[in-house]
């Protein structure tokens, strides 16, 4: 990290299957809308399969008990 600078943050969605990155996001603060635009973006990119139902699991941290999330 280069002095000065502050943390990053880093969200991400990983297919538990076979443990590729479907989606992720980076932002200086950890914010609700951090998560809501990832989750967006995973919607947004992933290919829908008929009957598969899609499962979301979280460390539960304020981001994720928003009412934006």
């Amino acid at each position: 990290m280069v002095q000065g600078e502050g943390k990053l943050y880093l969200c991400v969605i990983k297919e538990l299957y076979d443990g590729t990155v479907v989606s992720w996001k980076t932002q200086a603060r950890p914010t609700a809308e951090l998560v809501v635009s990832t989750v967006e973006w995973a919607v947004a990119t992933s290919p829908r399969q008929n009957g598969i139902s899609t499962n979301l699991h979280s460390d539960h941290g304020s981001q994720y008990t928003s009412d934006a999330y």
